[in-house]
């Protein structure tokens, strides 16, 4: 409906994000007031465009937010009570957090660990209130299970669940990230501190509430308290750290903020003649906090869309626009069924062209080669080989991976570069 441009990825995500704002207010107002809940919505309206995070384009973390804080607005009001509604509400909030596993599964962390988590350490563990929970959750699974198994005819071993797929993740978190890898570390740490930049108004304050709403024992608190928490775990079993990653640390953190920064300033209102030492240095950092975020902020308005794009992602956005070029020459030069194969870490490529991949992943072995094994690169090999892709687009070298290269070489030929880097390939034939 909006198309498929940068342009159209923003507006949905602003419309998009109303709704996820709406639900970030309920929150807030059932957990603690309507002034804090207001307080949050305003927070999350001006961090749902901050750039350093969300970057511009789709992603699956900009989409799960939405359900997760449904499932989390079911939760806290469930919990209020402690009657049929309390089931009913456990059974949908499980329903919206299994929605939420669709979209990315490490957010099993941040969503139904959290509910039975917190109900073991509120005494109100039941067999029937987790047994509601998890039928929820699991709905969604179960359908997503039968929609690739029986209408789609996809092989059980190339389902998420089977145990080949879980040997790659078994794999991929053996796979060092830092130790071995100083490009990687250099490139983590850059993406961090612009991340770090942007926010840290938000992840002082809502560290801080959390350890408050811990230590007050006030039920909503606590949960979002553990929200938070476990949104970190999550972002960081993703282990590649883009900024999008770190998306769904920002619902319950501006929460907390929101809670922080509305009884800092009413304290200090109300008891300003006789403000105690606590409050003037919560005051203070609020005040200081909120001066460097504005800061950044001015920076990053001022200096859009060029200067800012290479100070934080270092020529990666140049990468991405070269990228979303060649989909669409490649869109114009090929038919709908047509393959295309892309070897290197940029997917978007066959998004861009509306043209599907030979192989059932759609990132190649390249990009880890100690998380597939040798029978799934010689599977994907086999598959190019038969199906030989239209274009071959190329953006990484290729390594040990030799086979794959003398393939290129042998059936396809360069017709167009991109910079920094893109490099299009013809099969010989057409």
């Amino acid at each position: 409906y909006l198309g498929i441009t940068r342009i159209a990825f923003r507006k949905f995500f602003a419309i998009y994000n109303c709704f996820t704002l709406l639900g970030i207010y309920f929150i807030g107002h059932i957990a603690f007031s309507s002034t804090i809940g207001l307080c949050a919505a305003l927070l999350f309206a001006l961090y749902s465009s901050v750039p350093s995070t969300w970057w511009h384009f789709s992603h699956s973390e900009g989409y799960y937010i939405l359900p997760s804080v449904i499932g989390y607005f079911l939760l806290t009001l469930g919990l209020k009570f402690d009657s049929n509604y309390t089931l009913l509400c456990l059974f949908i909030s499980g329903l919206f957090f299994g929605l939420t596993f669709m979209f990315k599964q490490t957010s099993i962390l941040s969503t139904i660990f959290v509910t039975l988590f917190f109900l073991m350490i509120q005494d109100r563990f039941s067999i029937v209130l987790v047994g509601l929970h998890i039928i929820g959750f699991l709905i969604p699974t179960v359908i997503f299970i039968y929609y690739f198994i029986f209408i789609k005819k996809t092989p059980w071993e190339k389902i998420p669940f089977s145990l080949k797929s879980l040997q790659i993740i078994k794999n991929y978190a053996k796979t060092p990230m830092f130790k071995k890898n100083k490009t990687v570390y250099h490139v983590h740490r850059r993406r961090l501190n612009g991340i770090q930049y942007d926010n840290i108004l938000i992840l002082i304050f809502a560290v801080g509430s959390s350890v408050y709403m811990v230590q007050s024992g006030m039920t909503q608190g606590r949960i979002i308290a553990i929200w938070l928490f476990m949104s970190i775990l999550s972002t960081i079993a993703s282990r590649t750290y883009l900024p999008y990653h770190f998306i769904p640390i920002i619902p319950p953190a501006v929460i907390l903020t929101g809670m922080a920064v509305v009884n800092t300033v009413r304290s200090f209102i109300l008891n300003y003649n006789a403000a105690s030492i606590e409050t003037s240095i919560c005051f203070s950092a609020l005040v200081i906090l909120a001066g460097i975020f504005l800061f950044h902020i001015i920076n990053d308005l001022f200096f859009m869309p060029g200067k800012l794009m290479n100070l934080f992602y270092n020529g990666e956005d140049n990468l991405y626009s070269a990228c979303e070029d060649a989909g669409k020459y490649i869109k114009s030069r090929t038919n709908e069924n047509d393959y295309i194969y892309s070897w290197g870490g940029e997917p978007e490529i066959y998004f861009w062209s509306e043209r599907m991949c030979p192989c059932y992943s759609i990132f190649p072995p390249v990009l880890n080669p100690t998380v597939f094994s040798k029978d799934h690169i010689a599977e994907e090999y086999v598959q190019i080989t038969q199906k030989k892709p239209r274009y071959f687009v190329v953006t990484s070298l290729f390594e040990n991976f030799k086979s794959f290269e003398v393939f290129l070489s042998q059936n396809y030929r360069l017709e167009k570069k991109y910079d920094p880097g893109v490099y299009l390939f013809r099969l010989k034939e057409m």
